[in-house]
């Protein structure tokens, strides 16, 4: 008589296999390409919409510079490093290339973390249907999404290392966003219940590392190439005061749902859970990069992608604890 598994071991020898992760990231590849044609701005973008002053400064990234966004050196770099800088029609095909990137590259990373099937399921299906940048406007030319990848591959990690050197590549694609994202990553880790303390501190301390180092290259690369930026301050200081508080009034419920309500109810229902976990340091700390990603909207002018890049890394780091908490099983069935 044959011997049939039940359905549990089944899934079971499934799950220790490689062919869920095929199936896994090559959904996150058709879904991904499927948001990306989502985009109402893609054929305005590959008019004159993109963000041409990225493609310049590819083209130019070794001379002198004075303009604030020069201090994103990594996604120009590369550009002229494979060539995509030589004409605009690469720049705008190789930006495409990098926006159809972030989901495969998470999907990939929240796989190898989790290496389990259903947690990275319900993590990158939480992540599709609230992470707002896939599948609304933008334009293509920002760092926006390198800056994203490395921010998750940073909170995606089970080795310090790599949670150093993809701080580190956060940085230089984007400080004053990476400085943000970084930082309430670290705090989000610090204050969760979970995990030893030393590790955790281990973790902190190369992020944080990753931080500093890469601002001390880019630091370098200033100095090298006599970049004199202004600051992102002072570019707020130059809009001045009333012209945020101007675009703010003119639709404050547009300011208030740009990460999108899918987002906003996800976010809080974490929060809430924890709370009622009774876990009160760590929901309160989780305000704080919501808090953080408010005022980076307000004090800037471009909206969506200013806010999800900046909350990106303590809402993975959110996912990822809510998924391994519903997934793990209380000390009494453990046992058992």
């Amino acid at each position: 008589m044959l011997n049939y598994l039940s359905l549990k071991d089944q899934f079971s020898a499934f799950n220790q296999s490689f062919e869920w992760r095929f199936w896994y990231v090559l959904f996150a590849v058709i879904t991904g390409t499927y948001m990306f044609f989502l985009n109402p701005s893609l054929i305005e973008t590959f008019g004159e919409q993109l963000i041409r002053e990225y493609y310049v400064f590819s083209r130019t990234i070794f001379s002198p510079q004075t303009e604030y966004y020069a201090e994103s050196v990594l996604v120009p770099l590369i550009a002229f490093l494979v060539g995509a800088s030589h004409h605009y029609l690469f720049y705008k095909i190789f930006c495409s290339f990098l926006v159809l990137l972030i989901l495969p590259t998470i999907a990939y990373f929240a796989a190898r973390y989790f290496d389990n099937a259903w947690r990275s399921w319900v993590f990158i299906l939480i992540f599709v249907c609230t992470y707002k940048y896939l599948w609304r406007t933008y334009y293509l030319g920002h760092p926006d999404p390198i800056t994203i990848i490395c921010l998750t591959a940073m909170v995606l990690q089970r080795v310090p290392i790599a949670t150093f050197l993809f701080a580190l590549l956060a940085t230089v694609s984007h400080f004053s966003m990476a400085l943000l994202g970084i930082s309430s990553f670290a705090l989000l880790l610090m204050t969760a219940p979970k995990g030893q303390n030393l590790a955790r501190l281990t973790f902190v301390k190369y992020a944080l590392a990753g931080l500093i180092v890469g601002r001390l290259l880019l630091e370098l690369w200033f100095y090298r190439f006599q970049y004199h930026l202004q600051s992102r301050v002072g570019y707020a200081e130059a809009h001045g005061l009333t012209n945020f508080l101007a675009r703010y009034n003119s639709d404050p419920w547009g300011f208030w749902l740009t990460p999108g309500l899918s987002f906003l109810i996800v976010y809080f229902l974490i929060c809430a859970f924890t709370l009622y976990k009774r876990r009160i340091i760590f929901s309160f700390a989780m305000l704080v990069p919501l808090v953080l990603a408010y005022i980076s909207l307000f004090l800037t002018v471009d909206g969506l992608r200013v806010f999800v890049v900046v909350i990106t890394a303590a809402y993975v780091f959110m996912l990822r604890s809510i998924v391994d908490e519903l997934f793990d099983k209380p000390p009494a069935l453990r046992a058992a």
